[in-house]
């Protein structure tokens, strides 16, 4: 959706983060991302992912850390424990919206930003909790960055 913001300096966060609910089953799903460059050492992503099934209690699970060596990462594929996701976006639903104006992102101008360019998105693919696998087709959600 959109290019990492991180060029390998310290100091630095980016997030990722994604919710989407089925349309069939009403179920809801989050994905969260980070991107975490301290002032000393190495970079490293890390993360959580949730579902919230109507019919079962809400689970969630954490992944990494991992190294920073794949960027972007692929926040709509990955596992996290009992979780599973493998998702794409198949319509972002209009323009990026800027919570603050657009040069800020764009110059860095800020120490954090935010936007989100998929506001209205359409997700397909399948999210996985433990043994049960939700097909979704059309699930409205959205995508959003943090950078900072």
């Amino acid at each position: 959706m959109t290019n990492p913001r991180w060029r390998g300096q310290p100091g630095r966060l980016e997030v990722w983060y994604t919710t989407l609910t089925d349309p069939t089953s009403g179920s809801g799903f989050w994905l969260h991302t980070e991107l975490v460059a301290p002032t000393t050492g190495a970079a490293f992503v890390h993360g959580w992912a949730a579902a919230f099934p109507t019919d079962a209690a809400p689970t969630w699970e954490r992944f990494g850390p991992t190294p920073a060596d794949r960027l972007p990462p692929d926040e709509l594929q990955g596992h996290a424990g009992a979780l599973a996701w493998d998702l794409r976006c198949t319509d972002a639903g209009g323009p990026t919206l800027f919570t603050f104006p657009r040069y800020a992102w764009e110059r860095e101008l800020l120490p954090a930003a935010q936007i989100v360019p998929a506001p209205a998105a359409l997700y397909d693919g399948t999210f996985t909790v433990g043994d049960r696998v939700f097909e979704l087709h059309d699930a409205r959600g959205a995508s959003a960055r943090i950078y900072g």
